[in-house]
């Protein structure tokens, strides 16, 4: 599909500027909860050219993600990485559209609406609590960073966020390590 659309924007789909990592899949997991083996492609993103994070529209194969962890993480191989990380190609982020929400001018952020955020939390955690095993802490995951943006919007402090969602996810049976190192990771990657 790639190759095709490249064409279509008259370019060329160039694999060799990107950071290249053979990924592990989730060996064990139904289909549903997990992938199996496969490549993980990274550009840097284009301050200019912001874009919408998550699935790309028609290929479900291939989603943007605001960070990279893979590299890192047990099981995965770096198979190339440049000396620069090149700027993902504009034919890639016009596939997957603008941002969800406008990018916040500077100045103040809008608070949440009372009683807006305590709902919104309690869906995060109930999400958490609800996982079941084999998914726990992909949910998890998904929780901080909604309690990320949280964060951003300048509804919720990073602390208080910390510590309901490592309580949630000792509740639904998360060994303490992966709770903390999943929180972190999330928490983190908003505040870059």
């Amino acid at each position: 599909m790639f190759a095709d659309r490249a064409t279509e924007a008259g370019e060329i789909l160039d694999l060799s500027a990107c950071l290249a990592v053979r990924s592990p899949g989730h060996p064990g997991r139904p289909p549903d909860q997990g992938h199996g083996p496969g490549w993980h492609l990274w550009w840097a993103a284009d301050p200019d050219y912001p874009v919408r994070a998550g699935p790309l529209p028609g290929c479900s194969a291939a989603e943007l993600k605001t960070r990279c962890t893979a590299p890192g993480s047990p099981g995965y191989e770096v198979r190339h990485c440049p000396d620069v990380l090149p700027v993902l190609p504009r034919w890639i982020a016009a596939l997957a559209g603008p941002p969800r929400r406008p990018v916040a001018p500077d100045g103040p952020r809008q608070p949440y609406t009372p009683g807006g955020l305590r709902p919104r939390l309690r869906g995060v955690l109930a999400a958490v609590l609800g996982a079941t095993e084999g998914e726990r802490n992909r949910v998890l995951h998904w929780a901080a960073c909604r309690c990320a943006e949280m964060v951003a919007d300048g509804a919720l402090d990073t602390a208080t966020a910390a510590g309901v969602l490592e309580q949630a996810g000792l509740r639904a049976g998360l060994e303490y390590g992966e709770v903390t190192g999943t929180i972190r990771s999330a928490l983190d990657g908003a505040a870059r």
